[in-house]
């Protein structure tokens, strides 16, 4: 089969929606398809990957860009096409339009077009005019996309219900959970064993952050836990903000930037990893460092909101916190502490998805499902 994937950025550029399309784009030329992939013109983006030959070609996803996209659907004639699809993505206001005759084109090409949704629109609110205009302008670009797409997807049951929202009749929409991009270390268990003996030499108990969140309040939890005669240890693992905590312990980890590769052993080391995500929204299956998380088997402390799946119950397979003041967060830090002193960690049992079997399930709705 020859596939072509539609995606605005692409690494080494730091982009999520660019990171899953490498990743299962790199699954299908594993398994011997032909890869392309089209992205905006940018002189970071690295096009020496084995099996996939990649075009930054799109100076601006305007109205006009669908012209060297087609031609070259025809030049290489292409079977199906992947737009990896997040409106802000493809527009600063999340308002690509031109997307639409994008994938009005494809349709009237020989290929077909398989559209996964990152993100459908943000939520209208009340009393907002600006956003609640915005809202029905992005869902109205989403249901135009949706009708001239042959297969969709998307990652979480929120999107899902709001795809389903904008087209009543089409209730069959196959979900895939969002893989983590962390590949899995290397390292061996003595490694590792050897690894958090360095880091905390007097069997701390080793609480990880990952990436640039708001994590003011757990350090506030963490530092009067310390003073409280608590043995802990802070984590930071890969980029941090510029702004971090006034009352950051003194011995607390910093990892700094990290190669990709490189990640995943201080998850692996790690008793506690907390991911303080905005209460609204909350933690989903949409994000990679929850994915990572999950794989590596850690009790986490982190956020139910609007995008949070059911599959993850509160001191089941995860421990949700209100992380507004640090009371609560002290409490489950405790809470956790006690379980790993009796070894009475309930583990999560959440089944983890990877890019192997992420690209299983792009190939069975190709195969079995057509949207039409």
């Amino acid at each position: 089969m020859k596939i072509l994937f539609i995606t605005n950025n692409f690494p080494p550029i730091v982009d999520g929606v660019g990171d899953y399309t490498y990743n299962i784009a790199k699954q299908f030329a594993e398994h011997n398809h032909k890869v392309y992939i089209i992205c905006k013109n940018d002189s970071q983006i690295n096009t020496n990957i084995l099996g996939i030959t990649i075009h930054p070609i799109i100076n601006q996803w305007n109205y006009n860009c669908y012209k060297p996209v087609i031609k070259f659907i025809k030049e290489k004639e292409i079977d199906v096409v992947s737009l990896q699809y997040v409106p802000h993505g493809f527009h600063p206001k999340g308002l690509p339009f031109s997307i639409i005759k994008l994938t009005k084109e494809i349709k009237r090409s020989n290929a077909k077009l398989f559209t996964f949704f990152h993100e459908v629109s943000v939520e209208k609110e009340k009393g907002n005019i600006k956003r609640t205009l915005l809202s029905i302008l992005m869902q109205h670009i989403g249901k135009r996309i949706i009708e001239n797409s042959d297969y969709i997807a998307t990652s979480i049951e929120y999107y899902r219900n709001m795809i389903v929202r904008l087209v009543p009749d089409k209730e069959e929409i196959p979900l895939i959970p969002i893989a983590s991009n962390i590949p899995e270390t290397k390292l061996s268990k003595e490694e590792l064993f050897d690894l958090k003996k360095t880091l905390a030499p007097n069997n701390e108990t080793i609480i990880s952050f990952f990436g640039i969140r708001n994590i003011q309040t757990s350090i506030d939890a963490i530092y009067e836990l310390k003073k409280n005669g608590q043995k802990l240890k802070v984590l930071l693992i890969g980029k941090t903000s510029k702004h971090l905590p006034n009352n950051l312990p003194a011995d607390t980890i910093k990892t700094g930037t990290l190669d990709i590769e490189e990640i995943d052993q201080y998850l692996k080391i790690s008793d506690i990893f907390i991911l303080p995500e905005n209460n609204d929204s909350g933690c989903s299956f949409k994000s990679g460092s929850l994915a990572a998380g999950l794989r590596s088997n850690l009790p986490i402390i982190t956020t139910k909101g609007k995008l949070t799946s059911e599959k993850l119950c509160n001191q089941d397979n995860i421990f949700f916190c209100d992380f507004t003041t640090s009371n609560e967060v002290k409490e489950k830090i405790l809470y956790l502490i006690d379980c790993l002193h009796r070894e009475k960690i309930l583990r999560n049992i959440i089944h983890h998805i990877d890019w192997k079997e992420t690209y299983n399930i792009y190939m069975d709705i190709l195969n079995n499902n057509s949207f039409r």
